[in-house]
């Protein structure tokens, strides 16, 4: 989970910075509202956890040596 945030908060980071660069260009001021930060944090931690969740869950129920014996 703490991988998901700091990715979700590196994407935060990189598109407020591609904002504010392509603001410079045109002359305008453009800041990320709160409410869409904390989405997009929240979107990033739900789809790691969920796609991290469900192979593990999936692994847990292999027999281990069925599992390794699988090629």
């Amino acid at each position: 989970m703490a991988l998901c945030l700091g990715g979700g908060f590196l994407g935060i980071a990189l598109g407020w910075m591609v904002s504010l660069v392509i603001g410079y260009f045109q002359g305008t001021w453009m800041n990320p509202s709160l409410i869409s930060i904390v989405l997009s944090c929240g979107f990033s931690v739900a789809v790691g956890v969920g796609f991290g969740y469900w192979p593990a869950v999936l692994a847990s129920r292999l027999d281990p040596i069925a599992a390794l014996r699988y090629e």
